[in-house]
């Protein structure tokens, strides 16, 4: 409040991504990961922020190699998530965003599998938050791979746009710097037309440039400012 700044939501850190969470193989983890992200629910209504949410598991390579047991770990994913949209209500909270992520035991990664997970039941709205760079997953062809169609056909459905500079080779969470704007494939002026285009009311965008930890502390902070800088200019385009 000191400094006018607004705390749009809570989202799950990269320690996260170390775990299976909700799509666990082992049912006692899965409990224990469910337990966790209520507790993230819980810590979120305490801070007077609304939103929560982020990556919410993976499957095992030997559930993912299996059909029957792929969708059966699916289905007891979008189940958990209904769970926590629960306890979000009873917590006060006025939605939970849900991350499309860019490797295949990772759900959801497609376009029809995160319209489903929007149109879920639930006691609070499910949002998507969609990364520009995670449209690489090897499993998936097409529209699938365009981070513009994820834009137009689910703008409706999205709450948060993760920005990243970023390429077909890999997710790099890249800065938005000169050079680098050179070689990677988001455009500011395509992601905003994209989001125009879908019919959506509102989409927040929030940047994702994750440097390495090695990385100089004066490069950090210029390149932040440039990524900033550049997508200002976009906005008042």
């Amino acid at each position: 409040e000191r400094y006018g700044v607004t705390i749009h939501s809570t989202f799950t850190g990269l320690a996260a991504y170390s775990s299976n969470l909700l799509a666990h193989p082992d049912a006692p983890m899965r409990e224990d990961a469910l337990d966790w992200l209520k507790s993230a629910v819980d810590v979120t209504a305490k801070m007077g922020v609304p939103i929560t949410g982020g990556f919410l598991g993976a499957l095992s390579v030997e559930d993912n190699a299996d059909s029957q047991r792929r969708a059966s770990r699916l289905s007891e994913w979008k189940a958990a998530i209904q769970a926590i949209a629960r306890h979000a209500k009873m917590a006060g909270l006025q939605s939970l965003l849900v991350e499309n992520m860019a490797v295949g035991r990772e759900p959801p990664t497609s376009i029809d599998e995160a319209r489903e997970v929007a149109a879920l039941e639930a006691d609070v709205p499910i949002r998507l938050c969609i990364d520009v760079g995670h449209m690489l997953v090897r499993e998936r062809e097409g529209r699938d791979l365009d981070p513009y169609e994820w834009l137009r056909e689910l703008g409706p459905q999205i709450g948060v746009v993760h920005l990243q500079q970023s390429d077909t080779a890999g997710d790099r969470h890249w800065p938005f710097t000169e050079a680098l704007n050179r070689r990677g494939r988001i455009r500011a002026e395509q992601v905003l037309e994209a989001l125009e285009a879908s019919g959506a009311q509102e989409a927040i965008l929030i940047l994702e440039v994750i440097h390495a930890f090695e990385a100089d502390e004066n490069q950090v902070l210029d390149e932040m400012q440039a990524s900033v800088e550049y997508w200002k200019a976009a906005l008042h385009h």
